[in-house]
């Protein structure tokens, strides 16, 4: 945020200057609703413009859209938009990021399905990214799964497919 003034040439432009600026700034801060609506719009429209790249013409350059996009997506108010993003950018590490979530049974179901479909969208855009142990995880974590419920472990069975289609493809 940056605020400009005419340059001050006397006492009462000093005391209009010094009163605007104590206005500004004495404000209430923006409520944690309003941020984290813009996180959220500012995620939509990084996306955007990652999914626009990819046909046209290479504008922005986002060397850390991997820290972005992975910050989203440990954050709980902001981990939908995460994935959306995750799914658009060619990261092995958000590949992974993004498998992580969808077979955590500490997760929500809901939340689950939305990150296999992330992954699933990642996967067909870009192909496997997980190379060596971290491909070898997605067959680790379903040989874990014997205890866990029926739903949960169709998910971990998904999310092997959708390697093994694209791999054998």
């Amino acid at each position: 945020l940056s605020m400009t003034y005419p340059r001050v040439y006397d006492d009462v432009m000093a005391k209009w200057v010094s009163d605007d600026l104590f206005e500004k700034t004495a404000a209430e801060p923006v409520k944690r609703e309003i941020r984290l609506q813009q996180a959220r719009q500012a995620l939509t429209w990084i996306k955007e413009i990652c999914d626009a790249q990819k046909t046209g013409p290479k504008i922005y350059h986002f060397e850390d859209i991997d820290d972005v996009a992975d910050r989203a997506l440990r954050s709980a108010p902001r981990v939908l938009h995460g994935l959306e993003l995750a799914a658009s950018v060619k990261s092995a590490r958000l590949q992974q990021a993004i498998f992580f979530i969808a077979a955590d049974a500490a997760n929500s179901m809901e939340l689950r399905e939305k990150a296999a479909e992330a992954f699933e969208e990642s996967v067909e855009n870009f192909g496997v990214l997980l190379r060596g142990k971290q491909a070898q995880m997605v067959y680790d974590r379903y040989n874990a799964s014997a205890a866990e419920s029926e739903e949960s472990q169709a998910l971990l069975g998904r999310l092997i497919d959708i390697v093994e289609n694209k791999v054998l493809k």
